[in-house]
């Protein structure tokens, strides 16, 4: 039996295997696409003005707070990561949100809620 396994920014492996009744272990290696991207790149969206976001846990570059805009690129070892990210904005409430990343662009939702008046 032919299988076939893609993934994104992979090429794709065909490989012929004998299946029997049970369970089969098939193993393939998939190859990196040429050019294909090392790092995460972030678009934080919805963050209000002022927002800073820092990288608490997981494969971060260091534990400082960026800008939304100037939040550096994630390099990774391999396609997907879990992220730990505080966010924080004038006249709001801290927010932290866990997050799943991949190499490419990666799109973040910031939801905050507004801070009480007079905090």
């Amino acid at each position: 039996m032919q299988l076939e396994f893609r993934a994104m920014h992979y090429k794709p492996y065909v490989g012929t295997y004998n299946l029997v009744p049970g369970r089969n272990y098939i193993q393939f290696a998939l190859e990196r696409e040429f050019g294909a991207p090392e790092s995460a790149v972030f678009q934080f969206e919805g963050a209000p003005a002022g927002t800073t976001v820092e990288c608490v846990s997981g494969p971060c570059v260091n534990n400082k707070a960026y800008t939304v805009d100037k939040f550096p690129e994630l390099p990774l070892k391999d396609d997907g990561a879990t992220l730990l990210l505080r966010f924080n904005a004038p006249g709001y409430r801290t927010a932290m949100t866990s997050f799943q990343v991949r190499r490419g662009p990666n799109a973040v939702p910031v939801l905050m809620e507004k801070a009480p008046l007079g905090k």
